[in-house]
């Protein structure tokens, strides 16, 4: 007896792009709250609640282990085809393109989720305590945004809405 998969459906990764605060994880509970998930946040909450501690007290000593951990998941997320939402910011083309590279390569259609900067941020950052961006960071970020393009290799391109 002969076993033959047959793909009849390109896997999904919907790639979120935005600065924090602006909507993204929250997004992901609303809309997809049981899809595989590939964040380097998670880890460094996990971490943080292991320790105690808050979000910006173990982040310099745990960012290292939560991307790899992160790219540990992408890469079994790849493995067994399964759709997955990559919640990173992803501000600039150049931050999405190896990224883009990999999922194409993998034959992944590519959904960009845009959330475009809210006009309440500050209170929204105001409302994480212990997980506090530097100001010069938030302005880095907005400053730097480059929306996608489909020529980047998305499949599709939507802007989220947020309040």
């Amino acid at each position: 007896m002969s076993l033959y998969t047959i793909k009849t459906l390109r896997p999904t990764c919907y790639m979120l792009i935005g600065v924090p605060g602006s909507g993204k994880t929250t997004w992901v509970l609303e809309n997809h709250p049981s899809m595989s998930y590939a964040s380097t946040d998670k880890y460094i909450d996990q971490f943080a609640a292991e320790a105690g501690k808050t979000y910006n007290d173990v982040f310099e000593a745990s960012i290292k282990t939560a991307t790899s951990r992160m790219l540990d998941d992408v890469a079994d997320f790849i493995t067994d085809m399964n759709d997955f939402v990559w919640d990173q910011t992803n501000v600039t083309k150049k931050s999405r393109a190896t990224k883009i590279a990999r999922l194409v390569k993998e034959d992944y259609q590519i959904t960009g989720v845009v959330f475009e900067v809210p006009k309440n941020l500050k209170e929204r950052l105001a409302s994480r305590p212990g997980k506090n961006i530097p100001s010069h960071v938030m302005e880095s970020m907005i400053k730097n945004f480059e929306m996608p393009t489909i020529t980047e290799g998305f499949s599709k391109i939507i802007i989220a809405e947020n309040e």
